[in-house]
C-alpha cells in the first residue's frame, strides 16, 4: 500500500487520569476519572493526518501483548496503514500514565516496555518510505529514524522532525545530541519543544533562538509558544500566529495535532506558511476541547472554527 505520509516513532497506550490538581512532591491528588486511550506522539500525528483525509502509515515495534493488540486496532480504526508495524514475540508495548488537572495541564509518565526502542534500521522498508511525499519522525528510536529520513530525502520526499521532549529525557532513552544533529541533515521542517530548543541554542528568547539556530541550520524551524502561539522565520522575517481561545479539557496530543495538521496544510495542500500555521493552531485548539490525544478535528471542523476563532489572550 502506498501512502502520502509515513511516520516512524512512538505509539503507546495512554492511561489518562483526571485529577483535582497535579500533585506536588510527597503530595496527594484525587483521581476523579480514568480512561485508557490510544496514544504515542508519532502515531497521533498520523491520526491527525488521516483525520484530514490524507493517507498515512506508521512504522514502529510493539509487543504481542494485549496492549499491542489494542494499539493495532486503534491505528486501523483511524485508517492508518499498519502493514509495516513490527510485532515482537513476548514483547511489552509502550504505555504512558497521564494525570490531567481541571485546566487541562498534565504530567506524563512513560513505561517504555521492552520492544519500542529496539526497532532496527533493517526492519524498515525503504520502498515504503521512498514512495511517500512526507516522512515524519520524533527520533524514537534514533537509528531507524535517521535511516528513514535519509531514504526519504534521497527519494525527494519531505522530512518533518518533531523533537517532542527535552534533552535530558532523550538521554534517558540513550538518544544523544549527536543523534539529533545527524537527523537534522535530512530535515525540511524542524518542530522542537521549547525546552530542547532553548538548551540547543543556549537562548531563551524565542526569536533570538530561531535566528541563531537558522544561521547554522537553514531549515524551516517552527517553535510553539503555548498561549503566545507559534513563531517561525520566512525569508528572514518573523511570522507569528496566535493560539486560539477555547474551553480546555485536555492538552494531551495538542502538539501532535498541530504538526499533523501543519504537515497536511503545508506539504500536501500547498498552503503558504502563515495559513498552514493558522490551520495547525486551530487543529491543536480544537483537540484541547476533548479528552484524549486522538480527539482530533477534521479539516472541515478546522475551517469552520477559523471563521470565528478568537486569539487567546496571553
Amino acid at each position: 500500500m502506498s501512502v502520502k505520509v509515513v511516520g516512524l516513532g512512538s505509539v503507546a497506550m495512554d492511561v489518562i487520569v483526571q485529577v483535582n490538581a497535579l500533585p506536588q512532591v510527597d503530595g496527594f491528588s484525587i483521581a476523579r476519572s480514568q480512561v485508557v486511550l490510544d496514544g504515542g506522539s508519532a502515531a497521533n500525528v498520523m491520526a491527525q493526518v488521516a483525520k484530514f483525509g490524507v493517507t498515512s502509515g506508521h512504522i514502529a515495534q510493539i509487543g504481542d501483548d494485549d496492549l499491542g493488540k489494542h494499539l493495532l486496532k486503534g491505528l486501523k480504526k483511524f485508517g492508518i496503514d499498519t502493514s509495516r508495524i513490527v510485532v515482537k514475540p513476548e514483547g511489552v508495548s509502550l504505555q504512558t500514565f497521564i494525570p490531567v488537572d481541571p485546566q487541562g495541564e498534565k504530567m506524563i509518565f512513560v513505561n517504555l516496555g521492552n520492544c519500542f526502542l529496539d526497532l532496527t534500521p533493517d526492519q524498515i522498508d525503504p520502498e515504503y518510505i521512498s514512495g511517500a511525499k512526507v516522512f515524519y519522525t520524533d527520533l524514537l528510536p534514533p537509528k531507524p529514524a535517521i535511516e528513514g529520513a535519509r531514504i526519504a530525502k534521497e527519494a525527494g520526499a519531505k522530512v518533518v522532525f518533531n523533537l517532542q521532549m527535552g534533552l535530558s529525557m532523550m538521554e534517558e532513552m540513550d538518544i544523544a545530541l549527536d543523534d539529533i544533529y545527524a537527523l537534522l541533515k535530512y530535515v525540511d521542517v524542524f518542530a522542537p519543544c521549547r525546552e530542547a530548543f532553548f538548551a540547543m541554542t543556549k537562548e531563551e528568547n524565542p526569536e533570538k533562538a530561531l535566528r541563531k539556530f537558522s544561521s547554522e541550520y537553514p531549515i524551516q524551524t517552527i517553535l510553539t509558544l503555548g498561549s503566545k502561539g507559534v513563531m517561525t522565520l520566512v525569508g528572514g522575517e518573523t511570522v507569528q500566529v496566535p493560539a486560539y481561545e477555547v474551553d480546555v479539557v485536555d492538552t494531551t496530543g495538542a502538539g501532535d495535532s498541530f504538526i499533523g495538521a501543519f504537515t497536511v496544510a503545508y506539504f500536501i495542500e500547498g498552503l503558504n506558511m502563515k495559513r498552514s500555521l493558522e490551520v495547525a493552531s486551530a487543529a491543536a485548539a480544537l483537540k484541547c476541547t476533548k479528552l484524549g490525544a486522538r480527539s482530533m478535528p477534521t479539516r472541515d471542523e478546522v475551517d469552520e472554527f477559523l471563521k470565528k476563532a478568537e486569539p487567546l489572550k496571553p
